[in-house]
């Protein structure tokens, strides 16, 4: 992990974010070996011993498309990003500093090896896949595991690419790593990438890799992450370099994700569509199509009904048949300021908001289907779920106490004759002696409580007559 860290504490409810300039592997990719060396001295004999064992440190190689996670911004994406700059999210935190080769002496995984190029619209690039050859105009130190190896390869004018490429330096603060302790509110989707890239003992670290140019304003552009294996001494335009010769005019570099996103001045938010469309002619709204052809009272019926937004739709009734049925989502083609007055009393359920019209002998379930789709998110909710099962209990216990009060009046008090006390008393003796809602916790207890209360009417007072 490198030295220093920069941390943003927020608060626990947001989660927290942390940024280090770059993590490096255990090893670097490349050929290793390791020597043992061996010396036996036996009384006057001194022999020695040798051997060397080779390997190879692969990394990830070129194939990363599975340790992509995010672009930004995302392919073929339309919007405002003429102040952002270019993104792109690996999960694999090691993956820029996995090889130390950006420069021909090795650095310590100092310098990444991975970087973004952006072009915009009209600048002369081209991406292709081909054979790793090289051609006599192009400099292209494409590095191949077999001759007939394809590769996509990213060819430059060599002017361009000295204008926009940037330095060994630049890619050291283009480059970063994320440790990220997700908040309660982020969603479920992205909890899950961030589960995928962490363990038990560590949170999710990703490494990010950021572009050093500006998208073009209102045009097009493309984004290129490339290798930038021993291109060092060409990027920071140390001599002698393969570029100084005048017969090279365009250089080639291999590319490992590409991707395209339009600049667009204008506000394009769904919300700004709408409004310009209810701001336009009838003829731009959201309608659905008419029937064409001769004219004819149904079909003038059936092109109103279309206009006005309804839909036929294939209606599955309780008792097996089947039919046609309306239905109009909450979208309406039309201006409709009027509010739509319904009392609560007569909507007691998804049939007794259907509505049927004697005119089409059609129905129309468009309140049945948003009264029911009503309910289902109700109850897709804990919190009102919750509710109503609580409602529920107190209700059913409020029952449970006025039924227990009434029988326990009825055995203890009688008719009102009773010698025991009279009805009246007898009435607020009883409220006296029955225990709060909130204290009861079955109808035993109840009538236990009261008989006791009762008995201890009859110890206090021992001179009257009850029998």
């Amino acid at each position: 992990m490198g030295n220093s860290n920069i941390t943003s504490q927020i608060s626990e409810d947001l989660g927290s974010l942390k940024l280090s300039p770059y993590f490096l592997p255990a090893m670097s990719a490349g050929k290793y070996s390791i020597q043992i060396n061996h010396e036996v001295k036996i009384g006057g004999t001194e022999e020695s011993f040798k051997t060397i064992q080779e390997f190879t440190v692969s990394g990830s190689g070129y194939e990363i498309e599975r340790d992509i996670v995010n672009c930004f911004p995302e392919n073929n994406a339309v919007g405002k990003f003429t102040n952002l700059l270019p993104q792109i999210v690996l999960n694999n935190k090691s993956l820029p500093r996995e090889k130390d080769n950006l420069f021909k002496k090795q650095t310590n995984g100092v310098f990444p090896w991975l970087g973004l190029l952006l072009f915009r619209d009209g600048e002369d690039f081209t991406i292709s896949s081909k054979t790793s050859e090289d051609k006599s105009n192009t400099f292209c130190p494409v590095f191949k595991k077999t001759d007939n190896e394809i590769v996509t390869i990213l060819t430059i004018e060599k002017e361009l690419f000295k204008k926009i490429a940037p330095k060994s330096k630049e890619l050291q603060l283009l480059s970063h790593v994320r440790e990220e302790i997700p908040s309660k509110s982020q969603s479920a989707s992205y909890l899950q990438t961030l589960k995928e890239i962490s363990t038990k003992s560590e949170s999710p670290k990703y490494a990010v890799v950021a572009c050093n140019r500006l998208p073009g304003k209102g045009t097009s552009n493309t984004v290129c992450l490339v290798s930038f294996e021993h291109w060092g001494e060409i990027l920071d335009d140390i001599k002698p370099n393969e570029l100084e010769s005048d017969a090279i005019e365009y250089v080639g570099l291999r590319v490992l994700k590409h991707w395209r996103f339009q600049d667009n001045t204008d506000d394009i938010r769904f919300s700004n569509y709408l409004r310009q469309m209810g701001e336009s002619s009838d003829d731009l709204a959201l309608k659905l199509p008419t029937i064409e052809g001769e004219a004819s009272k149904a079909k003038d019926k059936i092109n109103k009904t279309l206009q006005l937004g309804f839909v036929p739709m294939q209606h599955h009734l309780r008792n097996g048949d089947q039919t046609v049925s309306f239905y109009r989502g909450p979208l309406i083609p039309y201006d409709n300021s009027e509010d739509l007055k319904i009392r609560h009393n007569e909507i007691l359920g998804a049939d007794s908001s259907t509505r049927y019209n004697p005119t089409t002998a059609m129905f129309n379930e468009s309140y049945a289907a948003a009264y029911q789709l009503g309910k289902l998110l109700a109850l897709s909710s804990q919190k009102t779920a919750q509710a109503i099962m609580n409602f529920r209990e107190e209700s059913a216990n409020k029952i449970i106490l006025v039924q227990s009060k009434k029988e326990l009046k009825e055995q203890l008090l009688g008719d009102e004759q009773n010698p025991l006390v009279g009805a009246t008393a007898g009435e607020d003796l009883l409220l006296d002696l029955a225990p709060d809602s909130e204290g009861i916790e079955s109808l035993d207890q109840l009538v236990l409580s009261n008989l006791l209360e009762t008995i201890k009417l009859f110890v206090n007072n021992p001179s009257e007559n009850h029998e």
